[in-house]
């Protein structure tokens, strides 16, 4: 935890799980519970192998947080993963759905609609349409496979991806403007 900056939340490291809690625990107790979890969960050589690709753990955990928020499917993460990456080092921006959803969702509505928005309007760190580079922190609570994924991403020359149009959870993904173009649903 030393990697988070003051003000930080412990967003992205509360780990995702099935936790047993007595009713006379305190926030405090379950906080210290989840994140104790996050730990023992982590792979040991974890920070060894995001600080090869340049990153401190705090940002791989945002990384992961990108991928949890995007995949549906496990087997695509290491590819979503991959454009992230890819995008990072073409100086592009991410424009990841999920950052833009994060600022807009509320209580009531964690994954608002983000058909016919201005995305690059959305006034935040954490809007990656508007800001290049990757958000200030996590945007989830990322599983172990988006955390595998953000250390081990797949080798590929894609810089965008798309949900498919059969209600399936996958994406097509692209290596070119165009090709992405042409993955769009009819």
């Amino acid at each position: 935890m030393s990697d988070l900056g003051p003000g930080a939340s412990l967003e992205g490291f509360l780990f995702p799980d099935t936790y047993l809690v007595r009713p006379t625990a305190s926030a405090a107790d379950i906080l210290d519970k989840m994140l104790a979890n996050f730990a023992a969960r982590l792979p040991a050589d974890y920070g060894a192998q995001v600080g090869a690709r340049g990153l401190t753990l705090y940002q791989a955990i945002t990384v992961a947080s990108l991928i949890e928020r995007e995949a549906v499917v496990d087997d695509e993460r290491p590819l979503i993963a991959s454009v992230i990456y890819n995008r990072l080092a073409a100086g592009q921006r991410l424009e990841i759905d999920a950052t833009a959803q994060f600022v807009l969702g509320n209580a009531s509505n964690w994954w608002p609609r983000l058909d016919g928005l201005d995305l690059r309007s959305i006034v935040s760190p954490y809007n990656t349409y508007a800001v290049e580079g990757l958000p200030p922190g996590p945007v989830a609570n990322p599983g172990l496979s988006s955390i595998a994924a953000a250390a081990n991403p797949a080798q590929t020359n894609y810089l965008y991806y798309r949900a498919k149009c059969d209600g399936s959870g996958r994406h097509s993904f692209a290596a070119t403007y165009e090709e992405h173009l042409a993955n769009a649903c009819p």
